[in-house]
């Protein structure tokens, strides 16, 4: 799992995958690691490495093991701001559940797992209740859910500025490059998700799709809503939805680079 939100005796409990931390850092920073990203997506280290990393974290579910890209110069910002802003995500998602009452109702919508340190309840996954937790999750990630309650302006002025800058003026750069990173967030991070899955059935048989678990809706459907919640948003904002555009078009040979790496 990437992350499991769960009621305990004294309140709720998030559980997150660390390797997922660390795995989405790969992936983002791969994508950075080329001078022209025109052209990352022919780039054949980029394709390798993004590989390493799938085949390392399907394998082992401790991306540790693999590669350990390195983006240089400002792009590192960018890496960790976009890296940021999907794990920041990924926990609001899963508030999302929380503050939509999903672990609140009746006891037919929880369920039991027993682990090493005690029974814990989880939500018994339904596909509506995680599309709620997306919305809910995408407005806390993004601080609101329309133009109106959205600082935009953040962004304009970090554009504005000039390469030298006031403590105040590279604070204004932070907090514009953060939304932006925000508003592109939960594209990338479905998107990469969607890549492990795909990778995935391609090395299995075909008949794996039966072993996914379906308890949540396929990444394709979920970045599909997504695109059309935020179909308000204008282009200018997000820049960053290049990302997930590029990763896509880059599937196929990603795919069967992991192939020829088993």
């Amino acid at each position: 799992f990437n992350a499991e939100a769960c009621r305990v005796d004294n309140g709720y409990l998030i559980l997150v995958n660390s390797g997922l931390l660390f795995f989405l850092k790969q992936i983002i920073e791969a994508l950075n690691m080329g001078r022209e990203f025109d052209k990352v997506q022919k780039d054949e280290e980029v394709i390798t490495t993004i590989a390493q990393a799938i085949l390392t974290y399907l394998r082992f579910r401790d991306p540790v093991f693999g590669p350990t890209p390195l983006a240089g110069g400002l792009k590192m910002f960018l890496v960790m701001f976009l890296t940021e802003a999907c794990e920041q995500f990924v926990l609001a998602h899963e508030y999302g559940h929380i503050l939509s009452g999903h672990l609140d109702g009746q006891l037919g919508n929880l369920q039991v797992v027993r682990t090493k340190v005690g029974d814990v309840e989880i939500i018994k996954n339904d596909w509506k209740q995680e599309f709620e937790a997306d919305d809910v999750g995408y407005e806390l990630l993004i601080g609101g859910k329309d133009a109106g309650e959205i600082d935009f302006d953040v962004i304009d002025q970090a554009k504005g500025l000039e390469s030298i800058m006031t403590p105040e003026e590279v604070s204004t750069v932070g907090k514009g490059a953060r939304l932006m990173a925000a508003l592109a967030a939960p594209l990338l991070f479905f998107t990469i998700e969607s890549l492990v899955t795909k990778t995935w059935l391609a090395i299995h048989k075909k008949d794996a799709e039966a072993l996914l678990s379906r308890t949540h809706p396929p990444s394709e459907i979920r970045l599909d809503r997504i695109r059309k919640r935020i179909s308000w948003i204008p282009m200018k904002y997000l820049g960053h939805a290049i990302y997930p555009a590029v990763l896509v078009k880059m599937t196929e040979a990603i795919t069967e680079r992991v192939k020829a790496l088993l």
